[in-house]
């Protein structure tokens, strides 16, 4: 088990001005499986099927201090190689046009 401590601060306004909440932060995991070769399927493949959200935090999740800082520790089993990395967002799990369940939706080619 790997104790994981996230920190994170955010801006009141973003640049246009407008108020800024964090609706929740993801803690996604996958799989590292050493260099891939190229010309092979591997090397032309744009996604890690391994990949997935290991937990969502809500701030029902984090503790915010007074200088403004939210912070969230979760213990995680990490037992082979792989990465953690977040992924947070103002918006919340179902806005239509933009996510679904909280997973961002796939842009559109133009």
């Amino acid at each position: 088990m790997v104790k994981i401590t996230i920190r994170f601060k955010s801006n009141q306004k973003n640049n246009n001005g407008d108020p800024v909440k964090v609706d929740h932060v993801d803690l996604i995991s996958g799989e590292v499986t050493g260099k891939a070769v190229p010309g092979t399927p591997a090397y032309n493949k744009a996604t890690n099927d391994t990949t997935k959200v290991v937990k969502r935090f809500t701030s029902k999740n984090w503790k915010t201090d007074r200088d403004g800082f939210h912070t969230i520790t979760y213990k995680v089993k990490a037992n082979k190689d792989q990465y953690f990395r977040l992924r947070g967002t103002n918006l919340g799990e179902n806005v239509s046009g933009e996510t679904m369940d909280g997973e961002p939706l796939i842009d559109k080619k133009t």
